[in-house]
């Protein structure tokens, strides 16, 4: 009422944002500026906290997870939720970059800019995680706690982050190049959802089929489905699992073959990386020429 009669001081200029050396990692890393959307997330933060509460100090919820040993690897997985929501938001993330700015006809002052190759693909990168970052916040509090009561295993956690942590990069990589040359944020959704279901659809479908026609065995079935991308960032885990805890042969099969893609994943990641500058150098000189 005082601004409307003119009684109170005009605002205060808002300070100019701190862009800093790194403008696309700024900003792709930028929250949705709707009061809505923010409010939204912070209730979805806050249901997100009153389930761990609820999984972590419920009498009822560990006996009824654990075996007849007491031995359980659900908390390790429930930690590893932000990982897989990473791993899932930086495929589609990166595949659709390109697309995004040059809807926006924005591509031609990221082509003239003096911003390396790399930092396209390093800002979605960069950028998703710091998106999920609260929600990362939010869980690790509650891995601490499960640490100390023997809930979460800490070489677990390491080796779900060793999982995600090198196949991640790869399949960003693998998405900004399906999709670099797309014109359109419809079409590089449909070149990384190829990508996306070769992994998720057909190779299980695939795997499947060979295993009928073949008569293979369930452990050489297991070791094919670790051999897939989206599977293999749980083998290190698996491995770590089944070898200090559990003891499970087939499940050490699965976990070593799942390691060892894991680490071609992020050989395969290097390599990619090292032909980014040659291939976007080529699909934008191919839409300045469009």
């Amino acid at each position: 009422v005082r601004r409307i009669l003119g009684w109170a001081a005009p605002p205060a200029p808002a300070a100019p944002p701190r862009i800093g050396l790194h403008p696309l990692r700024w900003k792709e890393s930028r929250f949705p500026s709707n009061p809505w959307v923010r409010w939204a997330l912070r209730a979805g933060l806050l249901g997100y906290f009153l389930l761990l509460a609820w999984l972590w100090f419920h009498p009822k919820v560990t006996p009824a997870v654990a075996d007849y040993h007491g031995r359980t690897a659900f908390f390790d997985v429930v930690v590893s939720m932000p990982l897989w929501l990473y791993l899932l938001a930086v495929i589609p993330a990166c595949g659709t970059f390109l697309a995004e700015e040059r809807e926006r006809n924005s591509l031609d002052l990221l082509r003239v800019a003096p911003i390396p190759a790399g930092e396209f693909a390093l800002a979605r990168l960069l950028g998703t995680a710091r998106r999920l970052a609260p929600l990362a916040a939010v869980t690790a509090p509650f891995a601490l706690v499960g640490l100390f009561t023997g809930q979460v295993h800490l070489p677990g956690v390491l080796a779900w982050i060793l999982g995600v942590g090198l196949v991640a990069p790869f399949l960003a990589l693998l998405s900004f190049r399906a999709g670099m040359g797309a014109a359109t944020v419809r079409s590089a959704s449909r070149r990384v959802g190829t990508v996306v279901g070769l992994f998720l659809l057909v190779w299980p479908f695939l795997v499947g089929f060979l295993g009928e026609l073949f008569r293979l065995r369930a452990r050489t079935m297991a070791t094919l489905f670790a051999m897939d991308p989206l599977v293999a960032p749980a083998a290190p885990y698996t491995l770590f699992y089944t070898t200090a805890v559990d003891r499970d042969q087939d499940g050490q099969r699965f976990g070593f073959a799942g390691t060892l893609v894991v680490l071609l994943c992020a050989g395969a990641a290097a390599v990619l990386w090292t032909y980014l500058p040659r291939h976007l150098d080529r699909a934008l000189h191919a839409a300045e020429d469009a």
